[in-house]
């Protein structure tokens, strides 16, 4: 278990982008479309693996390229549960040859919108009267104590019911023997702020939304918790490295190798138009570049401050001179300018039907 980990995006489509190819997604993400790079689900295919993903979330969907390496790739584009997603996932585990297999889970809950969940009873208040009774809808604003409150309780629940589902896809891996010779891995693609900032949602770079878990277990190793500065980009040549693929030249590093915890880490934020920009981290310094709506720089130190409450830009202008300048140099450009080029001229609705835009509205990507 890894305590220290910080994705390289902070929304579902670039932290996959990231995921599959250890790449920061401004490099490998432009134009709404995964670029035909290398991927992870390609690296085990071409290991001689079975690759297959089902995704309830419809920002993954081939017309976005996010297929390269499946040979079965299924995204939810109604309102799928996350049972059905369970079900159909431990269905094709049960029909899969006995060949090795690479099998990616992706399931929406906790995701917005967060509702009640029976099994999480116990997490709500029974005597809450209000807009949120049963479940968050699709916009999570709020500046009422009682109703940030219940989106909270809400939001613990939707983690609880995550937390059961990845119990059956494990139990079933226990109860077929496939516990022995397989690696598994339990991660997400973004936080939530849940009003920490005065908002709600994953469009900015706060801890909150950025910080995310990590497990990865191993069947010949010791359960042991790592401190060392993870990110999600780590995980193709940290899995690769485990099962003996050939890894291309990544961002990322083998978590296997150790870290220094100097390494630097970058976050992007670049798919929601009124919130782009981009963090530099190292160690507890924590340099944020808002791109939009307007420009703007942050500075924190998350060893006296880890909630973010108190912006120190001006009391430490030469560190923020220098990290600019690494960043710069790290992402090949002036932050924004990155950004835009990923970005421009492209809408988020490109290419996609009418039916993939409404599910994207009820998640709260589209107005």
């Amino acid at each position: 278990m890894f305590d220290d980990v910080q994705n390289a995006a902070n929304s579902t489509p670039t932290s996959f982008a990231s995921s599959w190819t250890g790449m920061y997604p401004s490099r490998v993400f432009r134009g709404w479309r995964l670029q035909e790079v290398d991927t992870l689900a390609e690296a085990f295919a071409e290991g001689g693996y079975h690759t297959a993903a089902f995704l309830n979330n419809v920002q993954l969907v081939e017309e976005r390229n996010f297929r390269q390496g499946f040979e079965e790739y299924t995204v939810y584009k109604d309102i799928a549960p996350d049972q059905r997603v369970l079900k159909d996932s431990l269905a094709w585990l049960e029909s899969t040859p006995e060949e090795p297999f690479f099998l990616w889970v992706h399931f929406l809950s906790p995701h917005a919108p967060y509702d009640a969940r029976v099994m999480a009873d116990r997490f709500y208040d029974r005597d809450y009267r209000g807009p949120f009774e049963t479940s968050s809808g699709r916009k999570t604003e709020t500046d009422n104590p009682e109703g940030i409150a219940r989106l909270r309780d809400l939001y613990d629940g939707e983690v609880y019911f995550a937390d059961w589902l990845f119990g059956e896809l494990w139990n079933h891996i226990e109860t077929s023997g496939l516990a022995g010779n397989t690696i598994v891995v339990m991660t997400a693609d973004h936080g939530e702020e849940l009003g920490e900032h005065g908002r709600f949602g994953h469009h900015r770079l706060y801890q909150q939304v950025i910080r995310v878990p990590l497990l990865i277990r191993h069947p010949n190793a010791t359960g042991a918790r790592s401190g060392v500065p993870a990110q999600n980009i780590d995980l193709f040549p940290t899995l690769g490295g485990m099962v003996g693929l050939d890894v291309p030249d990544t961002d990322g590093v083998d978590l296997r190798a150790g870290v220094s915890d100097t390494r630097i880490r970058v976050t992007v934020g670049m798919t929601n138009r009124r919130h782009h920009g981009m963090v530099m981290r190292q160690g507890n310094e924590k340099f944020l570049v808002n791109c939009a709506p307007e420009y703007s720089e942050e500075y924190y130190d998350l060893a006296a401050d880890p909630l973010e409450s108190r912006d120190i830009l001006l009391d430490r202008i030469d560190e923020v001179e220098q990290m600019f300048l690494v960043l710069e140099e790290i992402m090949g450009g002036e932050p924004c300018q990155v950004i835009h080029f990923a970005v421009k001229d492209v809408d988020p609705t490109e290419g996609l039907d009418d039916k993939i835009i409404e599910k994207l509205k009820s998640l709260g990507y589209l107005q």
